[in-house]
């Protein structure tokens, strides 16, 4: 899988702005392109969130350290999910777009990433959930990680290993996967949610900021109106009507 470092290393060069004291994380060590195969994939899946069978995917782009990202999940998450994922009518990814100058958010994303590898969704929702909760204890720290180490050993998770996936950055190919498909997105800044239906990833719609649910139902609306007017399309199904938010 070495030609997986070839692809990435244009995006490497977004995070060359660290702070001068603080490390960019190896992404070389043969362990996290080899034997981690297992970790990254439950990881993966541990952040995905709907039915094979919808076509309309929307994917939130964060960084654990943006206090919008932790309003979003407070105030509109839950709806959203009632709304939309739970009803089949989307998938939703959580996908990461830290601030390449400040490796907190980064180690963030790895410290969710990995709680996902070694516990699934639970785990990942848990570590996610504390991360927003306790962001304004965490963000303050020069190196956050210790403080991950102590939020894992509340989800039961087994410490030597997770703090190990986070040493190594087991968790770099999807981060830098998300940073790359951000790029292609032109995502600008968090939170950012973009709608896509089947076919290249650019963004059939996307819009910036924690928004009222008629947002989210509006850019929905969008993406179906796409899928009825493209006959190529026909063969997966015919599209459903996007559900109206009650508020």
């Amino acid at each position: 899988m070495r030609w997986v470092l070839l692809l990435l290393l244009p995006i490497l060069v977004l995070f060359t702005a660290c702070e001068q004291n603080e490390t960019l994380p190896s992404v070389t060590d043969d362990r996290s392109f080899e034997n981690d195969t297992r970790l990254i994939q439950q990881a993966d899946r541990a952040r995905m969130y709907g039915t094979d069978t919808t076509r309309v995917t929307i994917d939130e782009y964060v960084d654990y350290a943006c206090p919008d990202c932790a309003a979003f999940h407070t105030e509109r998450m839950d709806s959203l999910r009632a709304l939309f994922i739970d009803t089949g009518r989307v998938n939703f990814v959580v996908r990461f777009y830290p601030i390449p100058r400040l490796m907190r958010g980064y180690h963030a994303a790895e410290a969710a990433l990995c709680a996902g590898g070694f516990g699934g969704r639970s785990a990942f929702e848990g570590m996610q959930r504390q991360l927003l909760q306790e962001q304004a204890t965490w963000r303050q720290l020069h190196d956050p990680r210790g403080q991950f180490v102590a939020y894992a050993e509340t989800l039961g998770l087994p410490l030597d290993a997770f703090a190990d996936c986070m040493e190594r950055s087991a968790m770099a190919p999807l981060i830098m996967g998300d940073v790359q498909l951000a790029q292609q997105a032109q995502v600008q800044g968090t939170p950012t949610f973009v709608y896509n239906v089947p076919g290249p990833y650019q963004g059939l719609v996307s819009f910036y900021g924690n928004q009222p649910m008629a947002q989210f139902q509006e850019a929905l609306q969008v993406a179906w109106d796409a899928l009825e007017s493209d006959p190529s399309l026909e063969d997966t199904g015919t599209a459903q009507a996007a559900p109206t938010p009650n508020s």
